[in-house]
């Protein structure tokens, strides 16, 4: 018989600490060489799709949204987890208040944002064998730049 995809989401951890465990239980694998880490790779950025699929369905959303409504409290704790209902993502649109202040503010912010742009893709052009100095005098040095090498997954 083969498994349906929530009977497998069924035996998925459910806690903090199973979570923990689970994960040591699949990372001890991985380092003794019993799995292919390359097809693990691959299956774990399967699963952050997966999940971020899940996550950001609206018709799930609405029913998990209309499901956490019966218990009529904004926080609550159901199985092995603790709920809370609330706003996020919140945003203000300030563009139709007609204020000409914050209207010069924002315009300052993105002329000054523009600027320090060019002015740090200039900063950046800059090699240890050139010498370049600011506006007050000092030697500009080059930027520092720091970086982690890692191996990045495209599913086909």
């Amino acid at each position: 018989m083969i498994e349906s995809a929530i009977s497998i989401f069924k035996k998925l951890p459910e806690t903090k600490s199973q979570v923990k465990q689970y994960a040591i239980l699949m990372r001890i694998p991985v380092l003794n060489g019993e799995v292919e880490p390359l097809r693990f790779a691959a299956r774990i950025s399967a699963l952050e799709q997966l999940l971020k699929a899940l996550k950001s369905d609206h018709l799930i959303k609405d029913v998990i949204l209309q499901e956490a409504e019966k218990y009529g409290s904004k926080s609550f704790e159901h199985g092995n987890a603790k709920f809370q209902i609330k706003e996020v993502g919140v945003k203000y649109d300030y563009t139709n208040c007609m204020d000409v202040d914050w209207e010069q503010l924002d315009s300052n912010v993105k002329f000054e944002t523009d600027k320090k742009k060019q002015r740090e893709i200039f900063l950046k052009s800059i090699t240890p064998e050139m010498e370049v100095y600011g506006r007050d005098g000092t030697q500009l040095k080059p930027v520092v730049k720091t970086s982690t090498t890692q191996v990045t997954v495209i599913l086909k």
